[in-house]
């Protein structure tokens, strides 16, 4: 295969070369701005951006919206504080700012934040928020945390990319740990000869400060669990007894002796020694998506979270805790929605937990067999924390702070003066005839279901509620663009609602109790949508009425359900009884006759599947480790499959959406775990590649387009990974 990796876009997508828009003059006011921003949340200096933002807010220059977004960006910070000016500054918007609807829906969300029991500093003491890492090296937010400290605090150990001369002495070597104190003064690797390892990661400091735990591989293979003796600076393998290291494990912890530690898989929970001997086997069936936490100071209780039985949406975790004596599992947390990555005091008396809806999560803390209600202690409306952990010798309370950016971009025919930002959010799916863009709003008060005129115009929001994030591209408007299919989540029961695409009321055609991740699919004709609940594929009028249960199996993916161009095959991956992984099963529409299309021999994971417009071949992802992860396409009717999509390495994740003629196939690829996303075209015919969009500070999303291709959008993420230490809380 060959590669053309250039800077030229396809006219297919864009219409011309990409690049940024036309600079547009700044105003000392927005400078000041961004300014106060960086101070904030770059440099860790809340006090200087007090400043800044104060300055904006006084200035006889600055427009009602600068001042606007300046009281609410100074309430955020006194948030951070812990202090009750933010109360004042966040009335003032909500009472002489009502024309600033996004500064008003902000300092709304930031009052909803305060009306929690939010902590006071205990007496004689004054909260304090240290920056320890400005930018955290990437990571994956829904895994194990990449990073630990030492329990006095005052070092930390982290995963991050080999640097250059690391790279140039151990060729094989891609991602391991480093070792730095927390003024970011001294930092070296962590394992001086890593041999032939490829990664090294997920590391766990002993609470004796001694040693470390932590995972490594070679050659794309089973990870292996390591110790390294701080004092000697040797590392050694850990042999497992009666475990094999081929069997997925979700993270690992140390008992409190310094000498055993906690290891989750898929099976359960057991503990081994640093001989590797096995002491115990709390034997359970744990869902993909569970979490553990740390162990309480007196070795009795792990913490973990973990996916509610009664929901099927991997947002809804609960908190328990296994006793390691007895095996038997406790419930500490649990309310609709969030609660999740655990964490003990110091002293085992209270667990720290976080919980809220996304984008603005919160670290809370409760005492566990108590009627008290829990105490929320960080204070932020616009960002998420997760990780928070207590640092068993100096008392500190540590934590991952997130914000996401997301903008939706509009490109029409002409040049890159016609590309630009309609609105905040993501997911953007675009009407047919190319009058409207829909999307998904992201930011805390603009939640739901949203629609601006590609003409230009302000957002309206279409639905509220808790709506199911949509994966890969995905469109819940009809292909005659009238109308809407969208599910919401209120009341515990989970309604399929169609609603007309301008907006209007709603009508509900279908409900199931619960919470369930039900993702509607409407056929071409626009009279039918398809979706699924456990093992049922489902097919319902447009207009309401009896559902079809049009097929059975183990379990459907309902996020990925897809009708073939002609309307008379539905395409979705499907457990099979007894299979570990999924399936493309096409079903036929009008029989409910299914037949499984990929072989038994894809043993691993797919995901994003795509018709190809001449509804002859269907494109998607599959994770294969040995050979490579990558697009496939297969051939409906022979069942031949062939690779689609090969990047050049270390690209990986290549997911993937077909533009509206079948000329070009668009991929979504990642340098490297965790970094930005980028956008790539192959040219079927020519078998060559162009780089669409990419940005070193941003992830680039997949395109959607109008009937045609005259009108493209696409979503992008900037994403702030910093890590906070906060005392006094």
């Amino acid at each position: 295969m060959k590669y053309l990796i250039t800077p030229i876009a396809l006219t297919v997508m864009l219409g011309s070369a990409p690049g940024t828009t036309p600079a547009q003059a700044v105003s000392e006011t927005d400078m000041t701005l961004q300014r106060a921003s960086n101070v904030r949340m770059v440099e860790g200096n809340l006090d200087s951006a007090l400043t800044l933002y104060r300055s904006v807010a006084l200035s006889a220059a600055a427009s009602r919206s600068h001042v606007a977004t300046a009281l609410v960006e100074m309430g955020d910070t006194y948030q951070m504080m812990g202090s009750s000016e933010a109360v004042t500054v966040y009335e003032r918007v909500l009472n002489d700012y009502t024309d600033q609807p996004d500064a008003f829906n902000r300092a709304s969300a930031g009052m909803k934040s305060l009306a929690h029991n939010v902590t006071s500093a205990p007496a004689g003491a004054a909260r304090e928020h240290v920056l320890v890492m400005p930018s955290l090296p990437p990571f994956s937010t829904t895994l194990v945390r990449t990073y630990d400290f030492s329990p006095d605090g005052q070092q930390m150990v982290f995963h991050a990319p080999a640097a250059e001369d690391r790279k140039a002495k151990f060729p094989k070597l891609m991602r391991e740990l480093y070792i730095q104190d927390i003024q970011g003064s001294v930092r070296k690797p962590l394992v001086a000869n890593p041999a032939d390892w490829e990664f090294i990661n997920l590391p766990r400091w002993s609470p004796n400060g001694q040693q470390i735990l932590m995972a490594a591989s070679a050659n794309g293979k089973d990870r292996q669990l390591m110790v390294h003796e701080l004092g000697s600076g040797e590392t050694r393998a850990i042999e497992l007894e009666s475990f094999s290291t081929k069997t997925p494990s979700s993270g690992f912890t140390w008992m409190p002796d310094s000498e055993s530690f906690v290891l989750h898989s898929k099976d359960g929970y057991r503990i081994f020694g640093l001989d590797g001997k096995l002491r115990k086997h709390f034997e359970q069936d744990v869902d993909h998506m569970t979490r553990i936490g740390n162990v309480s100071p007196d070795g009795a209780r792990l913490l973990y979270q973990s996916v509610d039985e009664q929901k099927e949406d991997h947002e809804e975790m609960d908190i328990w805790s296994l006793d390691l004596r007895t095996g038997k599992s406790t419930v500490i947390v649990k309310s609709d929605g969030f609660d999740g990555w655990p964490a003990w005091s110091a002293d085992g008396s209270q667990v720290y937990y976080v919980s809220g809806a996304q984008g603005s999560r919160n670290v809370f803390r409760v005492t566990p067999g108590s009627q008290t209600a829990p105490e929320q202690v960080t204070s932020y409306n616009n960002s998420t924390v997760t990780y928070p952990l207590v640092l068993r010798d100096g008392g500190q309370l540590v934590f991952t702070l997130m914000k996401d950016n997301h903008t939706i971009m509009l490109q029409k025919p002409g040049g890159i003066e016609n590309r630009r930002m309609v609105a905040r959010g993501t997911t953007p799916m675009m009407s047919p005839d190319g009058k409207h863009l829909y999307y998904l709003g992201s930011e805390p008060g603009y939640t739901g279901l949203w629609v601006v005129p590609t003409e230009g115009g302000e957002p309206r929001q279409l639905l509220d509620g808790d709506m199911p994030r949509l994966h890969g591209p995905k469109s819940l408007v009809s292909p005659d663009s009238l109308k809407i299919a969208a599910s919401r989540y209120q009341n515990e029961v989970t309604e399929l609602l169609v609603l007309p695409a301008q907006g209007g009321k709603p009508e509900v055609i279908y409900t199931a109790p619960g919470k369930r991740h039900l993702i509607p699919s409407w056929s071409p004709d626009s009279q039918e949508i398809a979706f699924s609940i456990d093992g049922t594929l489902l097919v319902i009028p447009a207009i309401g009425g009896n559902p079809t249960e049009l097929a059975e199996v183990a379990n459907w993916e309902s996020w990925n359900i897809e009708w073939s161009p002609d309307g008379k095959t539905l395409a979705a991956f499907a457990y099979l009884e007894g299979e570990s992984s999924n399936h493309i099963m096409l079903v036929d529409r009008a029989s409910g006759q299914m037949r499984r299309l990929t072989t038994a021999e894809e043993g691993r994971y797919k995901e994003i599947l795509a018709w190809h417009p001449d509804g002859k071949q269907i494109s998607y992802m599959y994770y294969n480790s040995d050979d490579g992860n990558g697009s496939r396409i297969i051939d409906v009717a022979s069942g031949a499959i062939r690779d689609l999509a090969d990047l050049p390495e270390p690209m990986w994740d290549y997911i993937g959406t077909w533009g509206p003629d079948g000329r070009y196939y668009f991929a979504a690829a990642v340098r490297g775990f965790g970094n930005p996303w980028s956008t790539h075209a192959l040219n079927v015919k020519t078998d060559t590649y162009e780089t669409i969009l990419q940005k070193a500070d941003r992830s680039i999303g997949l395109p959607t387009w109008s009937q045609g291709g005259q009108l493209t959008a696409w979503s992008e993420q900037e994403a702030v990974r910093q890590l906070w230490m906060m005392t006094g809380y």
